[in-house]
């Protein structure tokens, strides 16, 4: 029994269909494959998040557990490191990764390498104490690798909804953000 979160509620279970497709197409030339071997003997056992899947991983009533290396390493499980192609993790690879997609209830996922963003909400409490928590990870990434996260250097502005804030210029201008 695999541990698969429900791609409709959860990045995680999309990115794990697609990490299974993607599989197919490398070591059977059937990107459909491990997707249809899955479905069709009722081998997956979802829920809302990946996170939900670690109790029974623990307790023996599923094998294997799709969740990100991050949230491996934080509830202190044993994981496989996949290939760059299968881990979703190298942006060099994107032309690849865009090559697949899933689809589930008329929804379709086309995958990209992964990113993990940091914003601060318009209506943020302390929005100075938040300034200062993003200069923290932006300067401080030893924290992050613990849990096998790799901060870009420098950080990427994807997208702005208007104009970009002071903060962010003054970070822009030190070199730890880029656009």
């Amino acid at each position: 029994m695999v541990g698969v979160s429900n791609p409709l509620t959860d990045p995680a279970g999309y990115r794990a269909f697609l990490s299974l497709e993607i599989a197919g197409y490398l070591y059977a030339g059937n990107s459909s494959l491990f997707l249809d071997r899955l479905m069709d003997n009722g081998g997956n056992r979802s829920a809302t998040n990946a996170a939900e899947l670690v109790a029974p991983l623990e307790a023996g009533q599923i094998q294997f557990l799709f969740i990100y290396r991050s949230a491996a390493i934080s509830h202190g499980l044993s994981y496989i490191q996949l290939s760059p192609q299968l881990s979703l993790g190298n942006p060099s690879l994107n032309n690849f990764y865009s090559m697949f997609n899933y689809s589930i209830d008329g929804k379709t996922f086309r995958e990209g390498p992964i990113y993990l963003y940091v914003s601060i909400p318009g209506n943020a409490n302390n929005e100075s104490l938040a300034q200062q928590f993003i200069v923290f990870l932006l300067n401080d990434s030893s924290l992050l690798s613990k849990y096998g996260l790799h901060p870009l250097k420098p950080a990427l502005l994807f997208a702005w909804r208007s104009s970009i804030p002071q903060y962010v210029k003054e970070l822009m201008e030190k070199g730890l953000v880029s656009s």
